[in-house]
């Protein structure tokens, strides 16, 4: 469903004329670029459709497996889309205008969870119930590094904004930052008590991250500089799924 901005008290509203439906299949995710209006929804079936932002005109459907589609990544120009299978336990990157596929690589020995593109389209990381964070080349295909630090399933992966390093989420009850000159772990964030971490997120300058977990309804908030747990944001009376900072804005 696609919600558009009002002036009014009510702030945000639905567009009756914006509510895409595919039938008999459940959206499971959904990713969007913003430099080319892009709009790219996965669901139960494998199935995924790309649209135009807009006005929502559907440019191409295809289904890349009969499995699920857990995540997906755009690359910086909207060529290349990425699409991580739990179910599949593949990595799969489709060009949309050639329509043909890019890579279809077998890394994870469990299943694929998530995956997200660099600021600069060349990499891709990719978690896994297996608790392995791998670093992958756009261009050959070829796995780089695999990271074996966290000891139960990734959750979330995400590129830093000057992709100078990856940050990753687990239900091992740490989120961790990953060098990628050095190719190692150099930040842990950990709470008081063990939590169950879902997403992550970090900030455009690259120093908060916060983190939301699938057994605790707040959001944790650490300094990537030192590592210290900053803040505890209450209030939610459930589990928050997902995180994201303002860009620009703090």
């Amino acid at each position: 469903i696609k919600w558009k901005y009002s002036n009014s008290d009510t702030f945000w509203v639905k567009d009756s004329k914006s509510d895409l439906r595919v039938e008999n299949f459940r959206v499971t995710c959904c990713s969007f670029e913003k430099n080319t209006s892009i709009l790219v929804l996965g669901y139960d079936s494998g199935l995924f459709t790309i649209f135009d932002y807009f006005d929502l005109s559907k440019i191409q459907q295809i289904n890349v497996s009969q499995h699920k589609v857990d995540s997906i990544a755009i690359n910086n120009t909207s060529d290349w889309i990425a699409f991580g299978s739990a179910s599949l336990g593949q990595l799969i990157v489709w060009e949309y205008k050639n329509e043909s596929y890019v890579l279809k690589q077998q890394g994870h020995t469990m299943n694929m969870i998530c995956v997200d593109y660099s600021p600069d389209g060349q990499h891709i990381v990719s978690g896994s119930d297996d608790g392995k964070v791998k670093l992958w080349s756009s261009s050959t295909g070829f796995c780089i590094v695999t990271f074996n630090e966290h000891s139960s399933s990734v959750t979330c992966v995400k590129f830093s904004n000057s992709g100078q390093f990856v940050l990753s989420s687990s239900l091992d009850g740490t989120c961790r930052t990953f060098d990628l000159n050095r190719y190692r772990n150099f930040r842990t964030f950990v709470t008081p008590n063990s939590i169950q971490f879902s997403n992550v997120s970090i900030d455009h300058s690259d120093e908060i991250v916060c983190a939301s977990a699938i057994d605790s309804f707040d959001v944790y908030v650490w300094s990537v500089l030192t590592g210290r747990l900053l803040e505890i944001v209450s209030g939610h009376t459930s589990p928050v799924s997902f995180v994201s900072f303002i860009p620009k804005s703090s």
